[in-house]
This record gives structure tokens, C-alpha cells and sequence, in this order.
């Protein structure tokens, strides 16, 4: 994957979830699927159309902060915030594993 020359952090844990969230790009309102999150950054599936070095405002619920695609291949495309989250944040956008009644895991 091309990243422009552009170095990113891969170093935070990603929490993978499906939740939807959306991008705003050039006055548009992109839908998409998030599919993990950390402190740096997001990956997110959909017809994004969107290129690396492209920047936009990643949204999901209350949260909104800017960053710039880092790459992308078909409907993924993974993002780099211009400012990393705290982990409150990023806890506070994932939601807890709900175990059924019953349900056993070990």
C-alpha cells in the first residue's frame, strides 16, 4: 500500500468493532462502517472513493476529530487522526461484550 511517504504510528491497540460512523469530506457526508479504533487512528469499510493524503473528519456519535486516509485498497481504507485519543475516548466509543444469560466462555 502506497502511504504517500508518510509514516504512521501502528504502536496503539486497535478494538475491533462494527459500528456505523461517517466521514466528512469536501462538504460530503460519506457513510461507512467502522471496523477497529485506537488512539492514532481507524480502519473503516465503504464506498468511500476516497485516496491516501486525503484529509477528513471522522464522526461517530459525539466524536469528531480530523485526520487523513493512510492508505487504501477496494472499500477499506484506514485513517490517521491529525491528534491521538486518550483511551478514555477511545473505551467510551467501544462497546462492552454483553454475555447472554446462561452463556459460558472459558
Amino acid at each position: 500500500m502506497d502511504d504517500g511517504g508518510i509514516s504512521y504510528d501502528r504502536r496503539s491497540p486497535r478494538l475491533h468493532v462494527w459500528m456505523a460512523a461517517t466521514l466528512e469530506h469536501r462538504g460530503g457526508v460519506i457513510p461507512v462502517t467502522l471496523r477497529n479504533l485506537s488512539a492514532q487512528g481507524a480502519l473503516i469499510e465503504g464506498d468511500h472513493g476516497l485516496a491516501p493524503g486525503d484529509f477528513i473528519v471522522f464522526r461517530r456519535q459525539e466524536l469528531a476529530v480530523s485526520g487523513r486516509i493512510a492508505w487504501a485498497e477496494g472499500r477499506r481504507a484506514g485513517i490517521a487522526f491529525d491528534t491521538a485519543l486518550t483511551p478514555e475516548i477511545v473505551l467510551r466509543h467501544v462497546p462492552t461484550r454483553r454475555t447472554r444469560p446462561g452463556a459460558s466462555y472459558g
